[in-house]
Order: structure tokens, then C-alpha cells, then sequence
């Protein structure tokens, strides 16, 4: 039973309608969440997406990386990130790469109390924080509407805070 579901370059997440994410395919990077390397054809469960249990929400990924938001068990949303960070696209300065999901800092501006939606894609990744868009990674297009050519950490993109964000390889919308 499928709630929600995202196919990256050459892996693929879902999460059922108990709040489990399951991810599939190529893990050179961790990018499967399971904090090892190597590819699965069958989908295996992600670590659970709160260090206190909960409910995942949202799952979006990149080239080499995933993100997802969930709800921890005392009601507070968070968002993690785990796979390649090349580019930042983990949302930390760290460029080691991850294959355990990495939870972003509950400080990261913009993030108040719901952000269901999260969109990755290539090397950059938005999500739609309480005081507007929030995106970070790479930059070379401006696509993540800073200096071009800057890899970002977590920052307001400057668009309506009601919109909601779509990403593709070098384009925000």
C-alpha cells in the first residue's frame, strides 16, 4: 500500500501508509539510507525516520543522495538526509557522504512547524519551510536563487512564502 513514492537516477523510495520508507537500486553513496553500500533490487526499510520513532512524510531524490521529512513520536517534524554531499546536498558543510540519514539542524531558517514537502533532484534539494521555500546544495545555475557557482547550506529562496517548490537538475520552480 503506497502513500508516497520518488524515483531518483537509479534508485527509488516509498513510503506505505504506515509511515515506513522502503528504498530500491544503486547505492554507491549510501543513498538507500541503510548505512551500507551496494545495490538491492527489492525495497529494504530505511532506518526509522526519527531517532524516536515516527512517521515519515515526504521522500525526494537526487543523483546520489535522498531526503525525507518525518514526524517524530513527541509531534515535531524534522528532516534528514543521507548519500552523496559532494555538493552539500545534505544540507551540512561536511562533504563526507552519509549513509545513515543525517538530521538537518531544527535551526535551519525557515523551518517552523510543518514542511511536508521536501524536492530533490541532481545535487540540490528545497523543501517548503514555514517562513517559504528553503533549498540547499549545488548552485552552479542559481537554481537554488544565490550566487552562482556556490554550493549552499540551508537557506530562504527568495519566492513567495506559499509556494511550492518543484526542482529538476539545473532549474527551481
Amino acid at each position: 500500500d503506497v502513500a508516497q513514492m520518488d524515483l531518483g537516477a537509479t534508485s527509488g523510495c516509498l513510503i506505505d501508509h504506515a509511515g515506513v520508507l522502503s528504498c530500491w537500486g544503486e547505492n554507491g553513496e549510501g543513498q538507500l539510507g541503510r548505512g551500507e553500500l551496494g545495490r538491492h533490487t527489492t525495497p529494504l526499510e530505511v532506518y526509522p525516520a526519527t531517532d524516536a520513532g515516527g512517521d515519515w512524510l515526504d521522500v525526494a531524490l537526487g543523483e546520489t543522495h535522498t531526503c525525507a521529512t518525518g514526524v517524530r513520536t513527541d509531534g515535531s517534524p524534522r528532516v534528514w538526509c543521507w548519500g552523496g554531499n559532494a555538493d552539500l546536498q545534505l544540507g551540512v558543510w561536511e562533504h563526507a557522504t552519509s549513509g545513515r540519514p543525517v538530521v538537518l539542524p531544527v535551526s535551519m531558517p525557515g523551518l517552523g512547524q510543518g514542511y511536508p514537502y521536501v524536492s530533490s533532484r541532481f545535487r540540490h534539494t528545497c523543501l517548503n519551510g514555514a517562513d517559504g521555500p528553503v533549498c540547499w546544495g549545488w548552485n552552479a545555475y542559481n537554481q537554488i536563487d544565490q550566487s552562482p557557482n556556490q554550493h549552499r547550506t540551508p537557506s530562504i529562496a527568495s519566492v513567495p512564502a506559499s509556494a511550492r517548490v518543484e526542482t529538476s537538475a539545473w532549474r527551481t520552480c
